[in-house]
This record gives C-alpha cells, sequence and structure tokens, in this order.
C-alpha cells in the first residue's frame, strides 16, 4: 500500500512512469517480433496498410501472384486482414468448425486409415449411388435447360458422401441433408461476415450474429439425429450383432477407444467430416461443369475417348481449377527458424505456401493460362518433356501432394480424404457427362470467374449453363430406360474391370528389375510357395548366402526385404529409422492383440506416445532400481532348481514371469500353477503362431480374402477368441492395480506412470492394459526362452559347464556371485551374448516396414514394402562367427559391451546380436535383461552341474536335439530333461541361507512387506494433486 499511496502522492509524472514500464513489459516481445518480421520483404510496400488490406480481401490471387514474382524463392511478407500474418481461415475460435485436437485427430484417422482402405470394397456402392442420386437432383432437360448446378451439386455430394459416412439408410434422410448441406453453406456466410467486422469486436458479435447462431442449431440438430443411431449401434455390439462398415461406425469405435463417448462430440465429428467433404468436393465439380461447358470441344471429343480414363487425365492440378484456396498449406513456428541462407522466421509466425502461382508459373507448366484437360495425361502417358522432372510422371495425378502441387495440402498434413473425394468427383461427373449434353448460355464464351474473399477462393453458385438430354439417352430415361442403363452398366463395368483385372494380374508375382535380387518367381503368387511352412529362418539363411546381404521377395501383392548383414540394418533400420520404424500390415496378429499390442503398431502418434511412457520406467537409470527384485526372483529359483530340478523349465519362466509382474503390478507371481502365468504364456506362444501362420501371410498378401465368413476362414476364428482370453487377463491385471493404486493399497509400479498418462492423454483401458500386458510378456518370455536355450547348450557342450564354474570359483568362491563381479568375469559375460547369439528367440526379427520408396546398394526398396532383418543368418554367418552351430562363449573374451552399447556402436561389425531389434525399435528393456540373464547364469553355474540324463533302456546319454525348436514367430527349445545336481551340500546350503533372508522382507503371502529402497515410482497421486 505504501508504493501505490507514494506513487500517487507524487503526482502524474509517477503515473506516466509507470504506465510507460508496464507497456514497455507488456509489448517489447510483440516489438521484438516486428522488428524480426520486418526484415522480410513486404508485397506491396508502397501502399498504405489499408490499401494492402483492402488488397488482400478482393484479390488475394493477385498478391500471391505479385509475392511470387518479386520474390520468388525468397521468404516474403504478405497484408493480409489480420496484419502481417495469415488470418484464421475459418475462425474457428468463434465458428467451432474443428473440435478440440482429439477429436479432429479420429477423424484425420479414421479417413486415413479406414476411408481409404475401404475404397476398392465402396465403389459400386457409390456407383449406383450417383446413378441414382444425379437423375433426382436435375430438373428434366429435354430441351436446353439453364441450370444453376451447385445447389443440386450439393445434394448430391451430401447423399453420396452420407452413403460412406453414415450408410445408406440414413444418407437420404431429409434431416441429415439440410443438416449437412446448410451447415456448409452456413459456415461459408459465417466467416465472409466475420472477416467484416475488426479482430477486436469478433468475440462479441460471434455472439449475435444470425449465421453463427445458425451453427448452434445445425450441432444441435445433428446430435439430435445421431443419437439414436449412436445408442442403436452401440446395442449392436453388446449383442454381438454385424456393425455397419461405415464412417461414424469407424469414428465411434476410435472415440470409444479413446475414452470419448459423448454424443455432443460424436456429432462434432461426424458434422466436420461432413463439411469438409461437401464443401470442396461441390467447389471443385462445379469449377470443372464451368470448365466443360466452355470448352465444348473437349466434351464432343469424349465419345472417341474411355470416360472414365478421361476423367482420370482431366482431374488433375490444372490451373486453379480445383484449387478451392490460395495458399497450399500453412504451418505454425513454435520456435525461432533460421534458414540455409541466414533468413529468420521468428517464434510465432505463420508460414504459408501459395498454390496458385505455382501452377501458373509456365516454367513448371508452359503456357499455364490454356486451359488443356489432357496436359497431364500426356504428361504421364507420353515422352513429351517433363519440365519438373519427377522421378515417377505418375507423380502427376489428382491426388499427388509435391511442392508444385499443394492443392492438397503437402506433407503429413495433406489431405487424407483426396483419394474418397477424387473418386467421389469422377464418380458423378461421369454420370453427369453420360447423361447430359453441356454447355455456357447464349453470349458467354469464357468461363465463369472463381469469386474470392481473402484466402477463399470459390465458385460463384448463382451462375448458370445448360443442360440437355439428347434424344437416344432420353428414349433411355422412358420405360425402357432402367434395362437399357442397366446393360450398359453392366457393359461398361465388365469391360473396364477385365481391363483393370488383367493389367493388375499381369504385375503381380513379377520382380521389377530395379528391385535387390531375389530367388526365381511365378505368376500371382512370386515366391509365396517356396517360403517353408517350418524352420523357416533356416531357408532365409540360405538365399542370404546365394543372394547377397540385401535380397527381395515378391510374395503375392507385397514385397518383402530381407537384411542379411549387420551393416545393412545399421544404414537402414539405424541411420534411416526416420522412414523404417513403421510396421506392416499384420490383420490377424492385430486382430489377437485388439490393434492395441505396441510390438505391431503402425509409427505414429500413438506409438511414440507409449514409447514415452515406458521409456519413463525401462530406461538405464531406472533399471538399476530394480536389482532387488532381480535379486530375490533369482534366489527363488535357485531354490526352486534345488527342491524340483525336472521342473527347471518352469521354474525358468516362474523367475523372469514375477520379476515382470513386480515391475508392471507390483505383486509376485510365487507359483509355479499360478493360472494366469500359465494362460500368459500360452496365449504368447499361440499369438506367435498366429503370426507365422501361412494363413496369416496369404490373407495380408491377398486382402480380399478377409471377406472370406469365419467358417471358411478358421485362423481368424481362434485370433478373436485369442484376444478375449487375452483382453481378459491384461484388463484384468491393469484395472485391479489401477483399482487398487487409487485405493492406496497396491505397491508402487509401473501403473502409476500408466494411469498418470492415462488421465493426461485420455486413452482407453484396453491400450494401457496392452500396454502394460505386453511389456509383461516381452519381460516374461524373451529371456525365459534364453535362459532355456542357455540350459540346452550347456548339455549339448559340457566343456562350457567346466570352464564356466573354473571362472566363477576363481572370483566368487564360495559366494554368490553379485552385479559387482560381472566385469571380472569375461566369460559369463561371453556366455550371456552366446546365449543371446545362439539361439535368437525371435530368429527373423518382427518386420519393419518402410514409409517411402527410398533407393540402397543401387536397388530401389519401394514404399510400404516389409524389411526384415535376418537375425538367424547374421548370428550365424560363418564369416562373423567362424563355426557358429558351435556354443563357444570365449568368442567374447574381448566384448566388454552392454546390448545397449553394442546396438548404438557406430561400427555394425562390433555388434554382438540382433536379438533386441534396430532403430527406433529397439527393445527398451535391454537393460533389464542383461541383468536377469546374467544373475541366472552365472549363479546357475556358481551352484549346479548340469549333465546330461542316460536313457534307462539303452544307458546311453540323451542330447538334446538343437534343431527341435518351438513353431511361430517366437522361437525357444522344445522341452527336454536335464540332469541337475547341486556342485556340493555346501552350495545347496548356502542357496537356503539366502533364501531364508530373503523370506524376512516378504509377509505371509510371500509378496513384499515394504517396497525397496530407491524404486523410481513414487504412490500414485492424481492429476491436480502432485507437488
Amino acid at each position: 500500500m505504501d508504493f501505490y499511496k507514494t506513487i500517487f502522492s507524487e503526482g502524474w509524472p509517477s503515473l506516466v512512469l509507470v504506465f510507460a514500464i508496464f507497456a514497455i513489459v507488456r509489448l517489447w516481445p510483440r516489438l521484438v517480433y516486428e522488428i524480426e518480421l520486418r526484415r522480410l520483404p513486404l508485397v506491396g510496400e508502397e501502399h498504405s496498410r489499408s490499401k494492402r488490406v483492402k488488397n488482400y480481401f478482393f484479390s488475394a490471387a493477385t498478391v500471391y501472384q505479385e509475392g511470387y514474382e518479386k520474390f520468388k524463392g525468397v521468404f516474403h511478407r504478405i497484408t493480409t486482414l489480420s496484419g502481417q500474418l495469415p488470418p484464421m481461415t475459418l475462425e474457428s475460435d468463434y465458428t467451432g468448425v474443428f473440435p478440440e485436437r482429439s477429436r479432429t485427430m479420429i477423424v484425420n484417422n479414421a479417413v486415413r486409415s479406414d476411408l481409404t482402405r475401404a475404397l476398392p470394397r465402396l465403389t459400386s456402392r457409390l456407383f449406383e449411388e450417383v446413378e441414382h442420386t444425379v437423375r433426382s437432383a436435375f430438373p428434366p432437360c429435354d430441351e436446353w435447360t439453364a441450370v444453376k448446378v451447385t445447389e443440386p451439386l450439393h445434394n448430391i455430394v451430401a447423399i453420396v458422401s452420407g452413403l460412406v459416412f453414415l450408410g445408406p439408410d440414413l444418407c437420404r434422410r431429409p434431416e441429415y441433408i439440410r443438416a449437412a448441406v446448410d451447415y456448409t453453406v452456413d459456415i461459408t456466410a459465417a466467416v465472409s461476415r466475420l472477416k467484416a467486422w475488426p479482430w477486436w469486436t469478433r468475440p462479441f458479435v460471434s455472439r449475435i450474429l444470425p449465421e453463427l447462431v445458425r451453427l448452434g442449431d445445425h450441432r444441435k440438430d445433428m446430435k439430435a439425429f445421431l443419437e439414436p443411431v449412436i445408442d442403436e449401434r452401440r446395442q449392436m455390439k453388446l449383442a454381438g450383432d454385424r456393425l455397419p462398415d461405415d464412417a461414424l461406425q469407424w469414428i465411434l469405435e476410435k472415440a470409444e477407444a479413446a475414452g470419448i463417448t459423448s454424443i455432443t462430440d460424436l456429432a462434432n465429428m461426424q458434422l466436420l467430416l461432413t463439411m469438409v467433404a461437401i464443401h470442396t468436393t461441390t467447389l471443385t465439380t462445379t469449377r470443372i461443369l464451368y470448365d466443360l461447358a466452355a470448352h465444348p470441344e473437349t466434351v464432343e471429343d469424349l465419345p472417341a475417348k474411355s470416360t472414365v480414363f478421361w476423367l482420370v487425365a482431366h482431374l488433375t492440378p490444372e490451373g486453379g481449377f480445383v484449387n478451392v484456396r490460395q495458399d497450399g498449406f500453412r504451418r505454425y513456428t513454435l520456435k525461432p527458424i533460421t534458414l540455409k541462407d541466414g533468413t529468420r522466421i521468428p517464434a510465432h509466425s505463420y508460414i504459408e505456401a501459395a498454390s496458385t502461382p505455382v501452377l501458373r508459373d509456365p516454367a513448371l507448366y508452359p503456357d499455364p493460362e490454356k486451359f488443356d484437360p489432357y496436359r497431364f495425361y500426356k504428361l504421364r502417358t507420353t515422352d513429351m518433356p517433363d519440365p519438373i522432372g519427377y522421378k515417377s510422371r505418375e507423380q502427376y495425378q489428382f491426388v499427388s501432394v509435391t511442392k508444385e502441387s499443394m492443392s492438397f495440402g503437402l506433407g503429413r498434413h495433406a489431405c487424407p480424404g483426396r483419394f474418397f473425394a477424387a473418386n467421389e468427383i469422377k464418380l458423378i461427373l461421369a454420370r453427369i457427362l453420360l447423361e447430359y449434353d453441356i454447355k455456357m448460355p447464349d453470349g458467354i464464351e469464357t468461363p465463369y470467374s472463381n469469386f474470392s474473399v481473402g484466402v477463399t477462393n470459390g465458385t460463384d453458385p448463382t451462375k448458370k449453363i445448360l443442360l440437355h438430354i439428347p434424344y437416344p439417352r432420353a428414349i433411355a430415361k422412358s420405360t425402357s430406360r432402367p434395362v437399357a442403363m442397366a446393360i450398359l452398366t453392366a457393359w461398361t463395368i465388365g469391360f473396364i474391370a477385365l481391363l483393370v483385372i488383367f493389367h493388375r494380374l499381369s504385375k503381380i508375382g513379377r520382380r521389377p528389375k530395379d528391385y535387390p535380387p531375389g530367388p526365381p518367381t511365378l505368376p500371382l503368387i512370386g515366391n509365396l510357395h517356396q517360403v517353408p511352412r517350418e524352420k523357416v529362418h533356416l531357408q532365409f539363411q540360405k538365399w542370404a548366402g546365394e543372394y547377397g546381404p540385401v535380397y527381395s521377395l515378391i510374395l503375392g501383392t507385397k514385397v518383402l526385404v530381407v537384411l542379411s548383414s549387420d551393416q545393412a540394418i545399421k544404414d537402414l533400420l539405424d541411420k534411416r529409422s526416420s522412414i523404417y520404424s513403421s510396421r506392416p500390415e499384420m490383420y490377424l496378429g492385430s486382430m489377437v492383440g485388439g490393434g492395441f499390442r505396441m510390438l505391431l503398431m503402425e509409427y505414429g502418434e500413438t506409438w511414440r506416445m507409449i514409447r514415452r511412457i515406458v521409456q519413463n520406467s525401462l530406461n538405464i537409470k531406472a533399471a538399476r532400481t530394480y536389482v532387488p527384485y532381480q535379486d530375490l526372483e533369482n534366489k527363488a529359483m535357485l531354490v526352486g532348481f534345488l527342491e524340483q530340478p525336472d521342473l527347471f523349465i518352469d521354474h525358468i519362466r516362474r523367475y523372469t514371469n514375477s520379476l515382470s509382474t513386480q515391475m508392471m503390478f507390483g505383486f509376485r507371481t510365487t507359483s509355479l500353477d499360478d493360472p494366469k502365468l500359465k494362460q500368459l504364456y500360452h496365449g504368447f506362444e499361440q499369438f506367435g503362431k498366429v503370426m507365422a501362420a501361412q494363413t496369416a501371410a496369404l490373407v495380408d498378401l491377398f486382402p480380399v480374402l478377409r471377406y472370406l465368413p469365419d467358417f471358411l476362414l478358421p485362423l481368424r476364428r481362434h485370433a478373436k477368441e485369442l484376444h478375449k482370453k487375452e483382453c481378459d487377463l491384461f484388463v484384468g491385471h491393469y484395472t485391479d492395480t489401477k483399482r487398487r493404486l487409487k485405493e492406496g493399497k497396491a505397491k508402487p509400479c509401473f501403473c502409476v506412470d500408466l494411469v498418470r498418462a492415462q488421465e493426461q492423454e485420455g486413452f482407453s483401458d484396453g491400450m494401457a492394459a496392452y500396454v502394460s500386458g505386453s511389456l509383461l510378456e516381452a519381460g516374461s518370455d524373451t529371456t525365459s526362452a534364453t535362459l532355456i536355450g542357455f540350459v540346452q547348450a550347456l548339455l549339448c557342450f559340457p566343456e562350457v559347464v567346466k570352464l564356466g564354474q573354473a571362472e566363477l570359483d576363481s572370483v566368487c568362491g564360495n559366494r554368490l556371485p553379485d552385479l559387482n563381479d560381472l566385469p571380472n568375469l569375461p566369460y559369463i559375460r561371453g556366455c550371456m551374448k552366446e546365449s543371446l547369439r545362439w539361439m535368437p528367440t525371435v530368429p527373423v526379427g518382427v518386420n519393419h516396414a518402410v514409409i517411402r520408396d527410398d533407393e540402397y546398394m543401387g536397388y530401389k526398396i519401394p514404399k510400404g514394402a516389409g524389411v526384415m532383418l535376418n537375425v538367424w543368418a547374421i548370428g550365424h554367418d560363418p564369416k562373423r562367427h567362424p563355426d557358429p552351430q558351435r556354443f563357444d562363449p570365449a568368442r567374447w573374451a574381448h566384448d566388454s559391451q552392454t546390448s545397449a552399447e553394442a546396438a548404438n556402436n557406430p561400427d555394425a561389425t562390433k555388434r554382438d546380436h540382433f536379438v533386441f531389434g534396430a532403430g527406433r525399435r529397439l527393445c527398451q528393456g535391454m537393460h533389464i535383461a542383461d541383468r536377469s540373464l546374467f544373475l541366472a547364469i552365472s549363479r546357475l553355474l556358481w551352484a549346479f552341474d548340469f549333465r546330461r540324463p542316460v536313457d534307462e533302456n539303452t544307458g546311453q546319454e540323451i542330447v538334446p536335439d538343437m534343431e527341435e525348436l518351438t513353431d511361430g514367430l517366437f522361437m525357444a527349445p522344445k522341452p527336454f530333461r536335464a540332469h541337475i545336481v547341486p556342485r556340493s551340500e555346501y552350495k545347496a546350503q548356502r542357496i537356503r541361507e539366502e533364501w531364508s533372508k530373503m523370506t524376512e522382507l516378504l509377509d505371509s503371502e510371500l509378496q513384499w512387506k515394504d517396497v525397496p529402497e530407491g524404486v523410481i515410482w513414487r504412490d500414485y497421486e492424481p492429476i491436480g494433486t502432485q507437488k
């Protein structure tokens, strides 16, 4: 208070000073921003600001064109309605066009994945709907009739889009059509009205403008329309009924998986999908009809061409005639950017790339002002000069997104629905041109101009063109019309279908010349017949010897590139990990996991989010805190070996599983007969068999097989059953732990981080359960399989037992080895490395997928190809590892690297094994696995002798067959016998004493009384209460 009294007592000078300081503090960042921005050249600098704003509002195209011509290749500024920044085109803060980002991403993902993949099966339904809708939307045109085509096209696009968005029963409902069309029209009107007001008044006027009020009414109407539909579908799902195949269902499933169940949210997502589809598709189709009407010679030439193929050629980025925006795309800078030429772009700037000037650049498109509908058709199909010089002329497609064609945006934000839009426009145009002759009204010879408001570019809906049904087609529209059109349609579709089928079938199974080499192929199936049902890793090793370190297999419609050298894996999966980290589609394998298993997820935002969560708990620093868990479980395993040596495989599995349940869920697995333990191993084994089954491969390679019913595809029924059991196990583990954490009854564990992440990110219990469940699988199965392989190696190569015991006796004497002994036990460390090399648990890895075309060693690796790590072949390459079938730990005598250090060694030849994967898919738990392997191997050899059992009938020693391995993607020795005895009574007694000390830390149920010190997790605290 004294401060304020002093200020006011000293009068106005002090007040002015205070306000000046306040203004400087508040305005200084903006001032710095403006200074940095003014270093860039300004378009129209010779004009006043008001003149530049006016020019932008009424003729943005001219402004963009001027900037492109004056400052080509240089960043420059333009003055928009909101200053020297691009405005928010749809004013979404007020119009509410775009829901929250998570909701928008659900719509994008549904379009990008479900809709695009569904196009082949939806096209016939769209064809029928277009035929019906076009005929009913336009008036009778027995004579030349002037028609405003925009309004009927709005209805046509709304209904045809609605067929895919909502299904055939809802797409013609008047309330849907009214909401869909009017919402799109009112958004355009609302934005225009809003932009007429100064920016600082918009928060107030947005509440009273009639157009914006109507937008709210449309949202309420859509909610009322969809609510009973969504309720019905949810009941169908509960009843196990077959669900509709449409976008509403795809969005509903993705939303529920993300924990979004609000009808309001779902209605807004449906309106967003409808708006972006109807608006742009209608404008584009209208623009094309205007241009065709103004060029009757093009329409007259159509009968000499195939209409469908002509449209494919026509629907390309020609001129501005499908460009509904002047800017191709927009980005926002979160931090300053300095370009190679020294140009600095300040933070919080909008960056645009103007698409229309690029399309009118004569250096890229000769004579750009000329309307030439065959321009891109010729560029793709003839040898005429290519002014841009694309690698493939197929990039001159309507749906292509390049820096020279940005009508659909560019990069990862390119319009995901462009493939559907292209199909829809082609079908609508083809039907209109088959039904009608078109031309401009008398006296008008040039195409109608577009109107523009700021950045928005659109067609004038008030304009008319003339339509006329020629006499033969008018006859067809009479009583005989259905029969005639049915025959014509059937013949046309049949002929085109045959052409397409023969063309595609001729390519299936062939290996293009520029692909990596590989075994000879057969038509249609390629190399599919040469992949064996069993011991596939041996065949892949043989092919590596014949065709080199990088070879390819043509598997039906798919390509598999096999990497069989350490250098190839380093060069591609490590150094080019940004494009080699995805997964190919694995239909049945993904079905077992319900799409939630991280192992099979495509590389994207969801996968990265999960990996960040996991990294917090499995990084090298965190891994050190789990040593008390590993020590206790290891000693429990030793007691098991002592008391029930014939069950050594079960003891090993309990060891790795109990360690994992403690880390994931905060409890120990104490019994060999625990039903959940047995279910986990059995389920994972079955999952591996599904993944490796030839049926699963066939369904991936020939997706049409997915439409077979379950009785003809029994493996799918089996996958669904596995998913149900697996889901019950994983969800049960997670939800029980989540509940106990919130009640304060569970020990701190990984689920603390997972529950907190779920609260922040909003993903479902199903996804959270599979995150924790997948880590439980990985921690349990792979380490146990490696240890079982090690025991088999001891029986096959008994000298390893003696050499290992001699080293342990010299270093450890009569005490149990611990982690501090690792640097002094090179032979034991060699046993770890050799176990991972000699018996890799994933002999052919889990295939990666490349997300764009690439080239390596002069070979093309096509986008979408599977990429295999030939782990077995590399580990058993005699040039890399002499006498590879022999288990020889001494080969690692001079290699002291951990698995993580070896994986990250820049010298590819220094990597010891590839069991833990490569690149961004590298196993995050390898630090924990290394310690678990060391403790198990060192202590088992310290305490026990491993001898071959003796056949009671023959008296001969039984040597395990090293080639008797389990089937499936994941490999382990089949069960075998071993004679395991303590080396001495002293060592047996020492094991009992060590376990007795451990039991003092456990309660009556053999669970930890208190969490060991140093564990990284705290007790669970809800979001908002953490300090």
